[in-house]
């Protein structure tokens, strides 16, 4: 089966939508060997115009980034151009692409028509699109209202990452959808031991046992809830000086974000130095106002066995339940310092989150499961049309 993604945004560009896509295909080439991939993104990342990423060939053309980390348009003569040449070569079985929000899955199902093959939209969100620009939220609202479910009716199959997606998406008239959620790979994680030496990339500083290092992971965007943690730390570390906190991720908040004790911001890692990240952390928050779909993150920390603080955005809800398997919290400063404090002064019930969630992770989002279903997925939408 040769597929065709399609997804403005792919490696080096780092991002939790492409990595679903990413890890879906990258576990499903491996089960299955007559699977082939074949990626147009746009060159975000000023990376070369052609290379191979693991199993998948790469395709990159230039672009304008409207909205940076966010949205970007092509250079379409250099788009069609590269279309038109990897058509000319291949028989795909699947045009793919990736978030409803991208000008490219506007197009894709009909690039899928006109070479007569089968296309899936790969959608995460949950909301609307979310930006600090009034004007933006209102004109992507409105879009997302009357164009998504126009769009998404052009495809053959509308997968979603989580139950919510999938449900919001029901209420504005998308029906051809089906829920295959994100996941982990479960065995690589549980090779992996906690970081004794409590080493941080980017940062060369060692911590002790006694030290509790609090960990935000994900892009530096005020969407993401950054700030919110910066706000909480700063009475916690005047009571708690054995405190770390440590941003992990780029964007123009790490500007915004001034120097204080025991404030580390280290910038953006590549897939090993997140697993010696989470290694060393005791708690990962995950304060989030953006339109979440299934976030990674919360997955990765759960496989780690860490305890969790998250808001319940997208399908979050789906991964932590409240006092079980993680703590929900509302969006401010004063929402996450007291539950930090909380879980600060009783390890036991860092403990238990932590305990419950790995077990829940281990149980229902394993890559190897996942991909085995998506297999099934891809046969079915081959065979029948919908």
């Amino acid at each position: 089966m040769r597929t065709l993604i399609i997804s403005p945004f792919f490696h080096p560009h780092k991002g939790g939508s492409q990595k679903y896509i990413e890890e879906l295909y990258s576990h499903l080439m491996k089960i299955d060997k007559s699977v082939k991939v074949d990626v147009i993104c746009y060159n975000t990342t000023n990376s070369s115009k052609k290379g191979k990423y693991g199993h998948f060939q790469i395709y990159r053309v230039g672009c304008w980034q409207i909205l940076p980390g966010q949205f970007a348009l092509p250079n379409y003569a250099e788009l069609i151009k590269t279309l038109y040449k990897l058509i000319r070569q291949n028989k795909y079985d699947f045009v793919v692409s990736n978030t409803r929000f991208f000008e490219s899955s506007w197009w894709a199902p009909i690039l899928a028509k006109i070479i007569n093959t089968k296309s899936i939209l790969i959608d995460h969100c949950a909301y609307h699109p979310v930006h600090t620009s009034k004007f933006v939220r209102i004109v992507a609202k409105y879009i997302d209202k009357i164009v998504s479910p126009l769009i998404c009716r052009l495809y053959n199959r509308v997968i979603v990452t989580n139950e919510a997606t999938l449900q919001f998406l029901r209420n504005i008239g998308v029906t051809n959808t089906l829920k295959i959620y994100g996941g982990v790979d479960i065995k690589y994680f549980h090779k992996l031991r906690i970081n004794s030496k409590r080493y941080i990339p980017n940062l060369g500083k060692s911590f002790s046992k006694k030290d509790i290092i609090i960990t935000f992971l994900g892009r530096m965007i005020p969407s993401k809830g950054a700030s919110l943690l910066y706000d909480a730390s700063r009475k916690l570390l005047e009571i708690y000086p054995h405190l770390h906190f440590v941003y992990a991720g780029s964007g123009i908040m790490v500007s915004k974000l001034h120097k204080q004790k025991n404030t580390y911001l280290i910038g953006e890692l590549e897939k090993k130095e997140v697993l010696d990240l989470l290694s060393s952390t005791d708690i990962l928050v995950h304060p989030s106002m953006h339109h979440e779909g299934f976030p990674n993150v919360l997955l990765e920390a759960g496989a780690m066995g860490l305890p969790v603080l998250a808001t319940d955005k997208g399908g979050t809800g789906e991964i932590i339940e409240n006092n079980q398997t993680g703590i929900i919290i509302e969006p401010t400063a004063t929402s996450i310092q007291k539950a930090l404090e909380d879980l600060i002064i009783h390890p036991s019930k860092r403990e238990f989150i932590a305990k419950h969630l790995k077990e829940k992770v281990t149980k229902l989002f394993d890559w190897d499961i996942i991909a085995k279903d998506f297999q099934k997925v891809l046969i079915d939408i081959r065979l029948y049309s919908f």
